[in-house]
């Protein structure tokens, strides 16, 4: 994990998502139906925990290496200057998986 910064930020890939966030800590908890959605726990202050907010699917607790990959963290925003090298990668990989 990170140090805390005002400006940090991880980037995660995931089976049908790239994610970031501005906070410096990983995702805790994964969606393991139909969108495998990684969750941070800001994101889930306000539902139930065990049920995907994005699909209805069962959650569990997310792993790195099972769930999420960490592609990028630093302590300042890779948004600009990381995010544009990942986006050839998604998009062959998006156009293989349509045909």
């Amino acid at each position: 994990m990170i140090q805390n910064s005002e400006h940090s930020m991880i980037i995660i890939d995931s089976p049908f998502h790239v994610s970031f966030t501005g906070h410096n800590e990983l995702p805790t908890i994964a969606c393991v139906g139909k969108c495998k959605k990684p969750w941070w726990p800001i994101d889930l202050e306000d539902v139930a925990k065990d049920v995907c907010p994005m699909c209805g699917s069962v959650t569990s607790a997310a792993m790195e290496g099972v769930h999420y990959s960490v592609l990028a963290q630093a302590n300042r925003d890779l948004r600009y200057g990381v995010l544009g090298t990942f986006r050839p990668k998604v998009t062959l990989i998006a156009t293989a998986h349509a045909s």
